[in-house]
């Protein structure tokens, strides 16, 4: 995915510039020693009336659990739900910002032990490569674009991504899966029998849509191909009509090359997941030809744009031949020597090289002989170094994002990564992919924490760095939820064409906010947004023309600002047949305050459907009430509802309404701050006002996203002073993400046995350089 912007150097912050230079991991500043109130004290006043001698409300009596701080899994809750403003309950006494604080820096330190100035980096799963991550893994590696990650099934998600290690569990047949692949990625990247004949080959995002007459029922792909020679071509087209096309309908469709048609015209029925594919041999000359793929529907029906896939392979019969891009990536030295000797030095330096990248570090020589071994057994050198690389895509090395213990005498040590490791981490989290011939330079070196600011940098305004913001910001703001959401039968056909824009709209605002260094917050009150002409006709927005999506500024009746209003969020927090204000609330709590919302109670009924039933059904307002009239409901709703009642005014597929139910849509309502809003603009503004709030859910999203777990009260220190660096900073992603990369949590890491040893461990010098790679020993 290459990146619509022109790549910004973002300037890293002062608060965050030091450390950034020099690459150290940087240990939380002690907070100050001037007395506070005692956390015990804060519990007694605002807690104990409900939750002491006897009152046991949720299960929790906190003067019993004060005297047992060893109960860790209950007083995680009680942390939670302290530092997440779930308690008191909102009709309750409310402790003030401060206070919340200073009760849960006092769980965090009297019953977790986390100690500011030895930072525990916490235990990370060791982490299969997910869908994602093993498709540009592969690409990276080849250079080829083999569509890998849709024959792996969805990786699990928790804490709201799907890189978490203890989420990416691997069953028999997923490892019978990555051996199917890793035959099928060797046997695309390296050619066995010799030269071939030049391939140009074409996916779907090379293809741009043909401008035609507004209300036409055709469609028109288009893409160029460049030919080096004129001669015959074979021209092989693959396409797919299925995903959410399941309405049916009969189409015609013809492929031409240079003007030229590639087989006759035919005749496909749509609906389900189906693949098609047509091939013919062209005459065509040198230069640049249009390959156009063109579908009418058969009687009426709507455009169908169609996922082609295109492989051009000539002249034919010419003695024009040459090896591909990916072979030659690995035999660089070109054909393999006569002399057995040499042939064996050929082959430890092509796997030697091609290990050592797919491995993320320097190979083992014993693990390296066994590669070459395997190559010098097959039945031509260019099929061993295939079957060899086949093994090399089947290892763990390859499969997992293992970080060795550079001393692994005592597992229990908080020891810095190696600077391959961090090259790793580094990697997986701006391009989801293996470190490149530079970064793995400066890893060699041991320089990488000296270069860390440089580093990422060139990395972020690397075209790569787009995959970042496509996949942290699609799982954060939960876009992708937009292409996969239900909707009723009969709206199918006209948003389905809809989604992807909707998810393109959000996603380019974040990229947009982050690339250039502005306000975070700004994806809250942004008074503009990017959209095509389509997307802008379904939010009636007029002057916009053109397939291509442009930064448009949004119409001055303030209706529209910021994610919240959407349709990537509005269509993903509905439901099939109706809006949900319990899940666009959720929604803003989860992803934008940071909120972990408890559970509901077991055998909760569900809301009524507001179009079904009695004459005058009750609005989604009157039900929600009726809800949180319930006591074991209202301490939970009492905060989501009113932040999903404020986005009342845009339907489930967020276009404007000013009516629902037969009555007019009445988006006022009191948030539990006691803040009063009247619809989305005034929600935006109301969520902006907190920034300290907004930094802090951004920091814990991104830095659970770049560690690969779910955060605990050891690492709210980390959270909190990165989280002030952001607000010092003025809201500057480039301050957040120095922030995240030079933290304990991301340059360092504990052993995988025995206690914490923020509870038994002296404090560690995090200025000492780490092992060298030399140093670094097989656990």
């Amino acid at each position: 995915m290459a990146s619509r912007f022109t790549p910004v150097w973002l300037t890293l912050a002062a608060g965050a510039l030091a450390a950034a230079a020099s690459g150290q991991p940087r240990p939380v500043a002690p907070a100050p020693t001037a007395v506070e109130p005692d956390g015990r004290a804060l519990f007694e006043r605002y807690c104990f009336e409900c939750h002491s001698e006897g009152a046991r409300r949720g299960g929790f009596a906190l003067d019993t659990l004060l005297a047992d701080r060893a109960d860790r899994p209950r007083w995680e809750k009680v942390w939670k739900t302290v530092r997440h403003e779930f308690m008191p309950p909102a009709a309750a006494d409310q402790p003030t910002d401060a206070e919340r604080r200073t009760i849960a820096r006092w769980v965090e330190r009297s019953v977790f032990g986390a100690d500011p100035a030895r930072p525990d980096p916490g235990r990370v799963t060791i982490r299969r490569l997910n869908r994602m991550e093993y498709q540009y893994t592969v690409r990276d590696l080849f250079g080829i674009d083999l569509d890998v990650a849709g024959e792996l099934p969805p990786d699990d998600t928790a804490f709201g991504f799907d890189n978490i290690g203890d989420a990416l569990t691997v069953s028999p047949a997923l490892l019978d899966t990555y051996l199917a692949l890793a035959e099928k990625v060797a046997a695309t990247a390296l050619v066995t029998d010799g030269p071939r004949h030049p391939r140009t080959q074409l996916k779907p995002a090379d293809f741009r849509a043909k401008a035609l007459p507004k209300g036409t029922t055709r469609a028109e792909q288009a893409a160029s191909v460049e030919l080096k020679h004129a001669g015959r071509y074979r021209v092989e087209v693959q396409y797919g009509v299925g995903g959410w096309q399941e309405f049916g309908g009969e189409y015609d469709i013809a492929v031409s090359l240079g003007g030229k048609a590639v087989g006759a015209k035919r005749t496909i029925s749509v609906g389900g997941n189906r693949t098609y594919t047509a091939a013919a041999e062209v005459e065509l000359a040198k230069g640049a030809h249009e390959l156009v793929v063109a579908t009418d529907p058969v009687g009426k029906g709507r455009p169908l744009p169609v996922s082609p896939r295109v492989t051009v392979t000539g002249p034919l019969g010419s003695d024009v031949f040459e090896y591909p891009e990916s072979h030659a990536r690995v035999f660089d030295r070109g054909p393999a020597p006569a002399d057995a000797a040499a042939r064996r030095d050929y082959a430890r330096a092509v796997l030697g090289k091609l290990a050592g990248r797919a491995f993320r570090r320097p190979v083992e020589p014993a693990t390296l002989d066994r590669l070459v071994s395997l190559a010098l057994a097959g039945p031509t050198f260019e099929a061993g170094v295939g079957r060899a690389a086949t093994a090399v895509l089947c290892s763990p090395r390859f499969l997992y994002r293992a970080e060795l213990q550079p001393r692994p005498d005592d597992p229990r040590e908080v020891q810095p990564l190696d600077d391959f490791a961090l090259a790793s981490r580094l990697s997986y989290l701006l391009w989801l992919s293996l470190p490149d011939d530079e970064l793995t330079r400066v890893a060699a070196a041991g320089k990488l924490r000296a270069e860390l600011g440089p580093q990422v940098r060139r990395m972020l305004a690397d075209p790569k760095s787009a995959r970042f913001f496509e996949d942290f910001g699609g799982q954060w703001l939960r876009t992708r939820n937009a292409l996969y959401a239900p909707v009723t039968f009969r709206d199918r056909e006209w948003i389905d064409p809809l989604r992807p824009l909707m998810k393109e709209e959000t996603d380019r605002l974040f990229e947009h906010v982050a690339r250039s260094d502005r306000d975070l917050t700004e994806l809250l009150t942004a008074d503009y947004t990017f959209l095509n002409d389509r997307l802008a006709t379904h939010y009636g927005i007029a002057g916009v023309t053109g397939g291509e999506f442009r930064r448009v500024p949004l119409p001055a009746d303030g209706r529209r600002a910021g994610v919240l209003t959407h349709a990537s969020v509005l269509l993903g927090t509905s439901n099939p047949n109706r809006t949900s204000p319990v899940k666009r609330g959720l929604f803003v709590l989860e992803n934008l305050l940071g909120r972990e919302v408890p559970p509901p109670p077991p055998n909760i009924a569900p809301l009524d459907d507001p179009k079904a039933g009695a004459a005058e059904p009750k609005t989604l307002r009157e039900q929600l009430e009726a809800h949180r009239a319930k006591a074991s409901c209202a301490a939970c709703h009492a905060h989501f509802d009113p932040l999903g009642l404020a986005l009342e005014n845009f339907d489930t597929t967020g276009r404007w309404r000013d009516r629902d139910a037969g009555g007019p849509v009445d988006p006022r309502t009191a948030l539990t701050t006691g803040v009063k809003v009247a619809g989305a603009a005034d929600l935006a503004r109301a969520l902006a006002a907190r920034k300290d709030v907004f930094y802090r859910c951004v920091t814990e999203k991104l830095l659970t996203y770049a560690l690969g777990r779910g955060l605990d009260p050891a690492d709210a220190p980390v959270v909190d002073r990165i989280a002030a660096e952001v607000a010092a900073g003025g809201g500057k992603f480039s301050v957040l993400l120095a922030g995240v990369t030079t933290s304990p949590q991301f340059q360092l890491r504990r052993g995988d046995a025995g206690e914490s040893p923020r509870l038994a461990r002296p404090p560690i010098d995090i200025r000492r350089p780490p092992a060298h790679k030399s140093e670094v020993k097989k656990p």
